[in-house]
């Protein structure tokens, strides 16, 4: 089992525009669906298709949050969510015409030191059944800047691997706690570094330092639709992702992260991996609706993934 850890799941409602978004004008929607989401949520669905045995524990409240469980339910994904008095947050993405996304992500309700301790119980009874943790997004309020690091020590204790794809403060002490593998993207790098990183050397130096300061096994960076660097033990990988037509780029990231867990279950090297979570990632891009990708296309995308050590 990969134990998905999503403590700040969202709905999200997909905005599709009639032209470009203005700011401060009248801007006219054209269509509105809303999915479950949130970035465990991505995670969790995508190893699913993948065929991995992915289990969600978090929060979820309110009609949001019974959106959330239905899914998982209907997707035959396993979870232990811890209900909440305050409703799941729902972010905006408003998407123009040549498939630009421009999200409005809400902060999420506050969680109550009961919810939390429910959750702490949850996750330590289901901890010690799993081969892999992934701790993926933002902190709700209410919840401190260092549980992503709490969590990351108790795994460690039970001798699970840990993965963290997380921003701000949470990534910050996270990434003090020494998980096995950290996916930042260069904004999240240079906050961590404490010094820009413009271009892909400089990005690259930065993982480094990051990686040794740290005795990190793993650094994936993302640097979005230039591609990844994949820093695994002795090797320096970057993969540019392929071109094309996308649909929305709303949890490619989180395509990428599950890949690599699933990638790393099935023992698979370096350049192995890294290619199909670039390929999982761009294949992702083509599909609307977060948390899915077409495992078929992502084939054909792979056949077009090249990569260089760096």
């Amino acid at each position: 089992m990969i134990l998905c850890v999503s403590l700040n799941p969202a709905v999200d409602r997909m905005l599709h525009l009639g032209a470009e978004l203005k700011p401060g004008a009248v801007n006219r929607i054209s269509e509105q669906r809303d999915y479950a989401g949130g970035k465990g949520v991505n995670v969790a669905r995508v190893l699913k298709e993948l065929d991995a045995d992915p289990t969600l524990t978090g929060f979820a409240g309110g009609d949001g949050g019974e959106l959330i469980a239905r899914t998982l339910s209907s997707e035959g994904i396993g979870s232990a969510l811890v209900r909440t008095e305050a409703p799941t947050r729902c972010n905006q993405n408003f998407i123009s015409p040549d498939g630009t996304v421009t999200e409005l992500l809400a902060p999420g309700p506050k969680i109550t030191e009961r919810e939390r301790e429910r959750f702490l119980e949850e996750f330590s009874d289901i901890l010690p059944k799993s081969r892999l943790l992934l701790l993926s997004g933002s902190l709700p309020p209410g919840i401190p800047a260092g549980f992503y690091a709490q969590l990351i020590r108790e795994a460690r204790a039970a001798g699970v691997p840990a993965f963290l794809d997380s921003s701000g403060e949470a990534l910050r002490e996270g990434v003090a706690a020494r998980p096995f593998l950290i996916k930042p993207n260069r904004a999240e790098l240079e906050a961590l570094c404490g010094e820009a990183c413009p271009s892909r050397d400089a990005a690259l130096y930065g993982a480094e330092l990051l990686k040794e300061r740290y005795a990190l096994p793993c650094v994936a960076l993302s640097l979005g639709a230039e591609g990844l660097l994949y820093l695994f033990e002795n090797e320096r990988l970057f993969a540019a992702a392929p071109e094309l037509d996308a649909v929305s780029t709303v949890g490619c990231g989180d395509a990428a992260l599950a890949s690599l867990a699933h990638s790393y279950l099935a023992g698979l090297d370096a350049r192995e991996s890294l290619k199909w979570a670039v390929a999982r990632s761009a294949a992702a891009a083509l599909e609307e609706e977060s948390g899915h990708i077409d495992t078929a296309r992502a084939e054909e995308l792979a056949d077009r993934v090249q990569i260089y050590t760096v």
